[in-house]
């Protein structure tokens, strides 16, 4: 378990394509995860690791289409990664 960090930008389109809005910011959070590691031969081992973060809910209002508060955002940013790898130890 520790902090996490991380920035989230949101764009904002028309449905014409035109960008109506635009929200970023700088995160902060917690993260918890875990793994494990096997050597199957010598020098050689293999691993698989989960990390889940989470940095809650946060509403904004996004103002570049040319009035005050034209819309609101809220969005709960939470983010898991698996990551799986090969290691050869010298």
């Amino acid at each position: 378990m520790g902090n996490a960090f991380g920035e989230k930008v949101v764009t904002f389109f028309d449905v014409s394509g035109g960008q109506v809005g635009e929200l970023t910011n700088d995160r902060t959070g917690w993260t918890v995860g875990g793994g494990a590691e096997w050597m199957f031969a010598p020098h050689w081992s293999v691993f698989a690791e989960y990390n889940f973060m989470g940095f809650g809910t946060r509403s904004d209002a996004f103002t570049r289409c040319g009035v005050v508060n034209c819309g609101v955002l809220s969005a709960r940013a939470n983010l898991q990664d698996v990551l799986v790898g090969l290691n050869y130890k010298f």
